[in-house]
């Protein structure tokens, strides 16, 4: 399928008959209401807890997840139970650092609050003011630059 158009389900198709059957397939599609939407869950090759969708939008997960690895003390965020494996035992015995109190869940849900927000702020850049969108926080110093002024900088 390299370098081939107008192509649905690998089968490549001449303008008219692609478009025809384009046309089709989004009428049929629009009768079930699947116009537009994104695929099932079902579809998913993951399970909804192993995916990143909290990182994107907040207490999605299921609040059922690690019920099934209990240990005594459980995790000191959200008191589920979580098993530290032999082998990471010994790797935090011979690096002198203390077992996790947290379950890996809330381990990474910290390590994500840490993380800049997924926003593109209104900047100007540094060099010729020109407006721009960047991932820089609004309020930092750091220097912005357009597209133009960074390719200056480099070549």
């Amino acid at each position: 399928m390299k370098r081939a158009s107008y192509c649905i389900l690998n089968k490549e198709y001449s303008v008219t008959e692609y478009e025809t059957l384009k046309e089709k397939i989004i009428e049929v599609m629009k009768e079930r209401g699947e116009w537009g939407e994104f695929f099932p869950a079902e579809l998913s090759p993951f399970k909804l807890e192993e995916s990143i969708a909290e990182e994107w939008f907040e207490d999605i997960v299921p609040s059922e997840i690690n019920l099934k690895n209990r240990n005594e003390n459980g995790c000191i965020n959200c008191g589920k139970g979580f098993r530290v494996l032999k082998e990471e035992a010994s790797f935090y015995k011979k690096r002198g650092v203390p077992e996790p109190k947290r379950c890996p869940y809330c381990r990474h849900k910290g390590r994500v609050r840490k993380l800049k927000p997924r926003k593109l702020w209104s900047r100007e850049c540094s060099n010729c003011e020109l407006s721009i969108k960047s991932s820089c926080l609004q309020a930092s110093e750091e220097k912005i630059l357009c597209g133009k002024c960074y390719l200056k900088s480099v070549y």
